[in-house]
């Protein structure tokens, strides 16, 4: 494969990269509205602010996944 090819190859890697970071991002964000929500809330539901914590620990890990397999390419580049 030709460096032009490469290249083109490392830019839509990293494209993909950043639309998935982008979508978990938004999930990450809509999550954090439901805690404000679930903080603001005189009785705190302890059982619904943990499973929002739970469900956000999964995509954290994934974004730091993306972000390291980002830097990778992005170093090749």
């Amino acid at each position: 494969m030709d460096n032009y090819n490469k290249g083109k190859t490392y830019l839509s890697l990293l494209e993909d990269s950043l639309k998935k970071k982008n979508q978990i991002l938004d999930q990450l964000l809509k999550l954090t509205q439901e805690q404000e929500e679930l903080i603001k809330k005189e009785n705190i539901d302890d059982d619904s602010f943990n499973k929002v914590i739970e469900e956000k620990e999964p995509l954290i890990g994934k974004v730091t996944e993306l972000n390291i397999g980002f830097e990778k390419i992005y170093d090749r580049i």
